[in-house]
């Protein structure tokens, strides 16, 4: 049992907050579609690995732990003289071999003031990993808006790794103490700790500059975390037989109910809660095992009673033993690295789903990354699983989560899940590299839960295994029909499961597995697919790509391989007829949202409450048949939209943000930096953020609630440019930005159509325009993105580019966590203000 005292509330909500960036939840019991880039990989658990000598093919900048192997090429370093040494160039390249040491790169000067500092800063261009440090060479301290002047100069695209000042005088107490809150604060910084190094070894610092033993413990701290471990290719320690039957021993303690499992977990957990951030002061050890002992025992984090149980002659069985070195020493952890809280039943205060308290006793009542667990430390976060979850209820131990996200599905960047059964193939020579099917889990759309379980709001079992196991046998021939119309697979899945019950066969009525109306006449014409019965592979792919091709074509021209969710609705919506609009409204639904679907139970059934029939609350006005149609009708069957969110398709706020590459999307760690910052900033300060919800009450409430409600600074931007109106006005808001800003005063103050479009083509002086080729790379934060009808901003919130808009009779302004350059009304033409 893991006790804390009452003062680690602030460490709690700094881990909650750091969490969010450097999460990265991998499903345990499921095998995730390979990220870009990670082509070595090992099985174990059921958990996929990547490249298991530890090593990876590309550089990576993996969101899990902000964990990074490198060569140096992508270093640079920046500062006063205090690391302008020959013996830390030559230290450093021995390590990192494609540093570049010419000034351009490896840019010290002695005795640099702090404007000249910034000036370099702002001025040069670095890589996208800079090690900056300022003030030991001549006693220079920093103040808390000097640092924050350098962190923005630097960039909030770099990770920045910041060398803390010794002064044998000891008056840098406070400049270290601000370096080390920066590195809780900011994402993107990194301390190194150099300066307790040279208190108790003074050895390391010669004349104010690094000495050469100072740049072999300053390179060995800096690697450390350059070459972390990327997510499953975990951090491999050196642990002494000793040291792991102590780890052991206090595993045992805490989680030993179901050995081995339970306490491959706990180990598991104890080496995500080592390498975050919060304990920066022990896992910057260059010696990093004796720093992970010393968190276990000097950390305060354990019960004393746990703590008491560390000794390295523990008698520990060898299967155990065993399993603790492999997770450790092998790199081979069972859990995610976002996995950094647990607690005994005792310490749970409550739980609840979907805001309803539940009784924490019931262990069935723990949903994984759906449950809210309320500990007695205050702490809060979402139920991941059990220390062993195949255990009986009275062994399975802990239950293990993570920190509350910040707008759903960004803290966890889920992998494509497998559907855990089997991987089977269409009875042809047509095969896929991945046949099975996979759950979004959670929900990708923040206004639609489901659970990598393959189970909705309400705890549903969406597709059962049968189901899932068909999907995966026809998934190639779903995958050939949906390539050659540059739509997600999981589409054609969904209206096979929707129209024909996922059989493979012609029905009796001539309209074909996808119920083809249409194009058939009602099963009349020559286009009708007879006879009734089985049909072959060969039949099945023809009907397939018919259908992919009419979807295309009539029912969403709109979809790209990547759509957004009101995209994916409204192509539903149309297939089936677009019946449903006073349903929707007499729902409460907008017309905009009428016109997508929401009302429709084709498309939505059983996505909430609102819309579920099956828990007795609503009936549905439904057609049951061709012309044939229904009212106080309980609909059983789960509507399109949210089996294609179980199938792990794509929506406006799903993806994966593996590591990095040279193609890679910004919003996912591939943004490089640019950009007008002043729009940016301005309209990140102006709207509301979902990664707000969880410390911010005002926050909560606007989600929870009909999202009309402007932020106050908002209504007080509106008031200050004399532009107060409709807060959900898309161009209004954009207009607001951008005089607020001062970017331009002159900027229209609505109507996206009639005055912005014009305007924008208007003024190129003021703006360039960028080709939209479809690829977001092109993005930089400060870009504004229109259409007539609509306008929105892009922008850069620590280093991931996002997009941030007002819909009209929608929402207020708000950010979402990524970019579409595609609306319904066409492609967005990419405007950016000059220089």
């Amino acid at each position: 049992m893991v006790r804390r005292f009452r003062f680690k509330n602030l460490a709690y909500l700094i881990f909650a907050i750091v969490y969010y960036f450097t999460a990265s939840i991998t499903p345990v019991f499921a095998i995730p579609k390979f990220p870009t880039g990670r082509d070595a990989e090992f099985i174990e658990n059921n958990i996929l690995f990547y490249n298991p000598d530890g090593k990876k093919n590309s550089s990576c900048l993996s969101p899990d732990r902000s964990c990074q192997t490198s060569d140096g090429s992508d270093v640079s370093v920046v500062g006063d003289g205090f690391l302008g040494t020959d013996s830390f160039k030559n230290e450093f390249k021995s390590k990192f071999s494609k540093l570049e040491t010419a000034d351009t790169n490896f840019s010290t000067t002695s005795n640099l003031s702090f404007d000249d500092l910034i000036s370099n800063l702002n001025t040069k261009t670095y890589q996208k990993n800079i090690l900056i440090s300022f003030g030991t060479e001549n006693g220079q301290t920093l103040t808390k808006e000097q640092l924050d002047q350098i962190i923005l100069a630097a960039g909030s695209s770099k990770t920045i790794l910041l060398a803390n000042n010794y002064s044998a005088t000891g008056n840098m107490t406070d400049t270290n103490k601000v370096i080390e809150d920066a590195s809780k604060s900011y994402q993107n910084v990194k301390l190194i700790d150099i300066a307790s190094k040279i208190s108790s070894n003074t050895s390391l610092i010669e004349n104010n500059q690094i000495s050469q033993t100072g740049a072999k413990e300053l390179v060995g701290i800096i690697s450390s975390i350059l070459n972390a471990g990327c997510s499953g290719s975990f951090t491999k320690y050196n642990f002494t037989d000793g040291q792991l039957r102590g780890i052991s021993a206090m595993a045992i303690q805490e989680n030993g109910l179901s050995p081995p499992v339970s306490v491959l977990t706990e180990a598991s957990q104890m080496a995500n809660l080592f390498e975050s951030s919060l304990m920066n002061r022990y896992n910057q050890n260059a010696n990093k095992e004796q720093g992970f002992i010393d968190m276990l025992l000097r950390s305060g984090w354990y019960y004393s009673g746990t703590v008491a149980k560390y000794s390295e002659t523990a008698n520990i069985s060898q299967d155990v033993l065993d399993g603790v070195r492999s997770v450790l020493n092998n790199g081979k952890r069972t859990l995610p690295t976002g996995i950094g809280e647990h607690d005994d039943i005792n310490d749970v205060v409550s739980i609840s789903n979907d805001g309803v308290v539940v009784d924490k006793r019931n262990l069935a009542n723990f949903i994984p990354k759906k449950t809210i667990i309320k500990n007695n430390n205050n702490s809060t976060y979402v139920f991941y699983r059990w220390a062993d979850p195949s255990a009986p209820d009275n062994r399975k131990g802990d239950p293990f989560g993570y920190f509350q996200d910040k707008g759903i599905g960004e803290l966890e960047e889920e992998a494509n899940l497998s559907v855990g059964g089997s991987s089977s193939t269409v009875s042809s020579n047509r095969t896929a590299s991945n046949t099975s099917v996979s759950s979004t889990g959670p929900a990708t759309d923040p206004e639609v839960v489901v659970t990598a379980d393959f189970k909705n709001y309400a705890g549903d079992e969406i597709l059962s295994q049968a189901e899932r196991d068909k999907i995966a046998a026809n998934r190639p021939v779903y995958e050939e029909a949906a390539r050659e119309n540059d739509m997600p697979w999981q589409i054609l899945a969904v209206l096979h499961y929707r129209e024909h019950s996922l059989n493979v066969s012609n029905p009796a009525n001539g309209q074909g597995i996808y119920q083809l109306y249409s194009y058939t006449s009602g099963g009349t014409n020559s286009n009708a697919f007879k006879p009734a019965g089985p049909v072959t592979t060969e039949e099945f792919l023809r009907q397939t790509k018919i259908a992919a091709k009419l979807v295309k074509q009539q029912y969403g021209p709109e979809l790209t391989a990547n759509p957004d969710s009101r995209m994916v609705k409204k192509m539903f919506y149309r297939y089936n007829g677009e019946a449903y609009q006073q349903q929707a409204l007499d729902m409460g639904f907008t017309p905009e949202q009428a016109s997508i679907g929401e009302g429709s139970p084709y498309v939505m059934s059983r996505a909430d409450a609102k819309r579920d029939s099956t828990k007795g609350g609503m009936s549905w006005y439904m057609y049951v048949g061709d012309h044939q149609s229904t009212t106080g009708h309980n609909e059983r069957n789960f509507g399109a939209y949210v089996v294609y969110l179980a199938l792990g398709g794509f929506t406006d706020n799903s993806g994966t943000s593996g590591c990095s590459s040279s193609n890679s999307q910004p919003g996912t760690g591939g943004y490089s930096g640019g950009g007008h910052q002043v729009i940016s900033q301005t309209a990140v300060d102006l709207a509301w953020h979902r990664y707000d919800m969880e410390t911010d009450s005002a926050t909560r409430a606007y989600f929870s609630g009909g999202r009309k409600n402007p932020t106050p600074a908002y209504s007080e931007a509106q008031r200050k440019v004399g532009n107060v109106g409709d807060v959900t006005d898309c161009g209004r808001f954009v207009s607001v930005v951008l005089h607020s800003s001062g970017a331009d005063p002159n900027f229209p103050p609505v109507d996206t159509t009639g005055s912005m479009v014009p305007y924008l083509n208007r003024h190129r002086e003021l703006y360039d325009e960028i080709p939209n080729t479809g690829d977001t790379s092109v993005l930089q934060s400060g870009d504004i993105l229109i259409v007539p009808g609509h306008i929105k901003l892009v922008v850069n919130i620590n280093g991931h580019l996002q997009e941030v808009q007002a819909s009209l009779y929608g929402h207020a302004p708000e950010t979402s966590d990524r970019v579409n350059l595609t609306h319904s009304h066409g492609a967005y033409q990419i405007f950016r203000r000059k220089s």
